[in-house]
């Protein structure tokens, strides 16, 4: 009986060793506590602090790791998306140099042409007020030339009158003298 009593008692003695409290202080919010047992006391000075059986943390860790993946490679994706958006936009502005250098071009022959045309129309124009100056004084000889011929068919007229009228008085005269004469 004495050597149950001294296994009671050795008991006794191991359960309190195993089974002794703990006291833990947790102020490394960066880095995780590995374990605790039953009993222990945690005095957490962080914000935030999550605890869970081994059993969860490794179903959380298998998918955080599975996350680590999946965002490495959406990173990679997005920088083979950012390499190909950066040679997209190269070809494009290789594009647009282009047509700008064509469209300055045109646009700097276009103010050629505009300026032989400005220069041409300058030219027609004072040709057109040399023709006009020509047709004004063309017009004027006209008038004048017009003038001259009325004025000439009335003297002709006044002088063919004139002379008429002397011939119709000649005749007369001469009638009334012939017939005076003759009887």
């Amino acid at each position: 009986m004495r050597s149950l009593f001294f296994l009671l008692i050795a008991l006794l003695w191991f359960h309190n060793a195993t089974a002794q409290q703990r006291s833990l202080v947790f102020d490394n919010c960066e880095t995780p506590l590995s374990s605790l047992y039953k009993g222990d006391t945690m005095r957490i000075e962080c914000d935030t602090a999550y605890i869970m059986s081994r059993s969860y943390y490794k179903l959380y860790f298998e998918k955080y790791t599975k996350q680590s993946e999946v965002q490495k490679a959406m990173i990679k994706l997005q920088k083979q998306g950012m390499e190909a958006c950066s040679l997209e936009i190269d070809r494009k502005d290789k594009a647009y140099d282009a047509i700008k250098f064509k469209f300055d071009s045109l646009a700097n022959k276009s103010i050629e042409v505009t300026q032989k045309a400005d220069e041409n129309l300058q030219k027609v124009s004072s040709s057109l007020d040399s023709i006009d100056f020509k047709i004004d004084k063309a017009q004027k000889s006209m008038e004048s030339a017009s003038n001259y011929i009325t004025q000439e068919k009335k003297r002709m007229l006044k002088k063919n009158l004139g002379w008429g009228l002397t011939g119709f008085l000649v005749g007369i005269v001469t009638t009334v003298v012939i017939v005076l004469v003759a009887d």
